[in-house]
């Protein structure tokens, strides 16, 4: 009785490594990083409003609303003024289009494309020099017409709004993670 106590308390042991082992292994490929490519004393940042050479006049305040919120959300970074901040982001948008994409019967466009695209670059306070520039960002999403005649401006609103949040979020990822590929 005594050998197959001694035997199970050994299995139990070896079961228990075994476990620990394995989490170990299963959690260290699975970490989540939140480093930042930025030098470390950056840690307040402002937001240039964005220059708009589109012909819609408010996507700019769109956009800086939305990378303004996308900034807190993320919380590596402070959003604050121009004269506390250690950085500034600025911003271009280049160009905002509305393409048809499908066709009904009778030749009315029933699915669009909008699409947006920006530069953007990032000045480091400190050393008064460009830390990165990414040019030809783009985001873009499909919208459906709900009309016989085209489509609606709050269809068109949403959509614009869907892609505003996409290019956000390449923007702080790009600020902070340095993800060039965006």
């Amino acid at each position: 009785m005594q050998f197959q106590a001694k035997m199970r308390v050994k299995f139990l042991n070896c079961f228990l490594l075994a476990m620990l082992f394995g989490s170990l292994l299963f959690l260290g490929g699975c970490a989540y990083n939140t480093t930042s490519i930025l030098p470390t004393y950056i840690k307040k940042i402002y937001i240039q409003p964005f220059l708009n050479n589109s012909f819609r006049p408010d996507l700019d305040d769109k956009l800086m609303v939305a990378v303004n919120k996308e900034f807190v959300a993320d919380g590596r970074l402070v959003v604050s003024s121009k004269e506390d901040a250690d950085a500034i982001l600025f911003g271009e948008i280049k160009q905002y289009s509305l393409e048809s994409l499908s066709y009904t019967e009778k030749i009315n466009t029933e699915e669009y494309k909008a699409r947006i695209l920006i530069n953007i670059w990032l000045l480091d306070k400190r050393q008064d020099a460009i830390l990165w520039r990414e040019d030809n960002i783009e985001a873009w999403t499909t919208a459906s017409s709900t009309s016989i005649g085209g489509l609606e401006m709050n269809v068109e609103n949403e959509a614009i709004n869907e892609v505003i949040d996409k290019l956000s979020r390449k923007i702080v990822k790009r600020t902070i993670d340095g993800w060039s590929n965006i």
